[in-house]
């Protein structure tokens, strides 16, 4: 065994991802990568990032992601700011300061599972969706939490960087990061399902079909009578936020990472100057009114749509 993140023996106290990705011939592919990426960006990581990795493989595997993916975006390191993972200079002279949270997978029992015929089938609703979307709330909020007290300057711009690499691998719901809305847009924003409007009877040659979305300012617990605001960035609640980056991590695609990434800013976060743009794969600004709010994007050209 090559390289410097699997040449160790196996451990009673390697976490399963790490163990399967040290053993396995199948993921000599995703081995390479962890391996490049480790020495390219071991400069900006936890000194005892070999050690973490092993024993918390899920969310240093995204650590790596998100440092690669800001790479390849164009982003310029600086040196370790401390309670944040990440850390570059903005065009302006400030900080880009980002902390990665990678929230576990969702209960089970929020989706239905089938045996049959050798196969697995699962069958899933709006309300397994919501129990992902949780997940990412969840973590964003434990993560602004600890960086509030953080010494600051006002010229810092605070991206808490979501992966979704958990969902992915554990469960048949994951939340998309592409699209006019995305489903992750949804965790922060009080945006419901789709509806579409299509015309009937005697006047149908003078109406249009149309398409939006319900207002829905609240996620349902599963199984549970309570619920968890959705409002988290038309509200005051996270204004030292200044962008949710989100990723599903889909670890057979790791060319141009930051391809797979979507970025959606607060138009409410304290901020003096114009927004930068992080040149990620989508990106999504808010337009507030003063009783509704427009969601805008941009793409790039070759961005991955999930």
């Amino acid at each position: 065994m090559t390289g410097t993140l699997f040449n160790r023996k196996p451990s009673n106290g390697d976490h399963r991802w790490y163990a399967n990705l040290r053993s396995s011939m199948k993921f000599a592919d995703i081995r390479e990568w962890c391996e490049t990426s480790y020495t390219r960006y071991r400069h900006a990581l936890d000194r005892d990032f070999i050690d973490r990795f092993r024993r918390d493989t899920p969310k240093r595997f995204s650590e790596l992601f998100f440092a690669a993916a800001f790479d390849s975006a164009g982003w310029s390191p600086i040196d370790r700011v401390r309670h944040f993972d990440l850390a570059y200079r903005l065009p302006t002279g400030g900080r880009l300061l980002v902390e990665v949270t990678t929230p576990e997978a969702q209960s089970s029992e929020t989706w239905h599972e089938e045996q049959k015929d050798n196969f697995t089938f699962y069958s899933a609703d709006s309300d397994s969706l919501d129990a992902a979307l949780l997940r990412l709330t969840s973590a964003c909020k434990g993560k602004a939490d600890a960086v509030n007290g953080s010494q600051l300057n006002k010229d810092d711009y605070i991206v808490i960087a979501i992966s979704g690499v958990q969902l992915n691998q554990e469960t048949p719901v994951v939340p998309s990061m592409s699209g006019s809305a995305p489903d992750f847009i949804r965790a922060f924003l009080p945006i419901g399902d789709m509806y579409m409007r299509i015309p009937t009877g005697p006047q149908l040659n003078d109406q249009q079909s149309n398409s939006g979305y319900h207002f829905n300012d609240s996620i349902r617990k599963s199984g549970s009578a309570s619920s968890v605001d959705r409002t988290a960035f038309v509200t005051s609640l996270f204004e030292h936020v200044h962008a949710v980056a989100y990723t599903p991590l889909f670890s057979t695609s790791l060319t141009n990472p930051h391809h797979q990434v979507g970025v959606l800013h607060n138009p409410l976060a304290i901020w003096e100057n114009e927004k930068p743009d992080l040149e990620m794969g989508w990106e999504y600004s808010v337009v507030m009114h003063e009783d509704s709010f427009d969601v805008r994007r941009r793409k790039l050209p070759d961005a991955f749509e999930d």
